[in-house]
């Protein structure tokens, strides 16, 4: 039996300032005073762009928010919207033009 890599299952284990950072992020994102009306996450020491969603009672299974302290996130935020809000001129400006029916 050989013990080459491909034998043997790889595992992960994170290193201590992993395991460091993580913690600090958990700690941010489980600060309330980080959660804006509980749904809008505002954290200057979390450098994620975006985290985990917020539960009433127990972190979410599904979906993320942005860090609206982030750059990044804001940048994402600010292209999402603008999809969005040029998606509803084009459609108001066919209405108009009678184009939709």
């Amino acid at each position: 039996m050989s013990d080459s890599p491909s034998d043997a299952q790889a595992t992960y284990e994170p290193t201590p300032e992993q395991i460091e950072m993580q913690a600090r992020w958990d700690a941010a994102w489980n600060n309330r005073r980080n959660w804006h009306l509980g749904v809008f996450y505002y954290a200057p020491d979390d450098p994620r762009p975006w985290v985990p969603k917020r539960g009433l009672i127990v972190r979410a299974k599904r979906g993320s928010t942005p860090n609206l302290a982030n750059p990044m996130a804001r940048r994402h935020l600010g292209v999402m919207l603008s999809i969005l809000l040029g998606v509803l001129f084009v459609l108001v400006l066919l209405d108009r033009l009678g184009v939709l029916g």
